[in-house]
């Protein structure tokens, strides 16, 4: 969506990072469960078929969808986040993030503790 001559996430100050310029059907083909639900969501919204005749049962449906796509989105970003971090211990640990290494007991914080820059 454009708003005088701006992207949404110009707008909103985002930056889609690798996938940027990707169209949105692109990246739906990569995500064919999300995929779905949208195009049900879609299919409520047009409501070919003349089933849902009433804007309560309409808003009720498209509650239970955005349930569901909610629902399955949190479940493929944990796979993903699931499969970095597993992929992130095969090839050893990020580097520059911060690793505490623990001293004393879980009682004792004393000013000993030390931290060290992952290599």
């Amino acid at each position: 969506m454009r708003h005088k001559g701006k992207t949404m996430d110009e707008i909103e100050g985002r930056d889609r990072g690798k996938r940027k310029g990707v169209s949105i059907d692109e990246r739906l083909k990569d995500n064919p469960i999300l995929r779905a639900r949208i195009e049900s969501i879609i299919e409520i919204a047009e409501n070919e078929d003349g089933s849902i005749e009433k804007a309560d049962d309409a808003e009720q449906r498209a509650i239970e969808e955005l349930r569901k796509l909610g629902s399955e989105l949190l479940h493929a970003w944990a796979e993903r986040q699931q499969q970095r971090k597993s992929d992130e211990q095969q090839q050893g640990e990020t580097p520059g993030r911060p690793k505490a290494f623990w001293c004393g007991s879980r009682n004792d914080m004393s000013r000993n503790c030390t931290y060290k820059m992952a290599v």
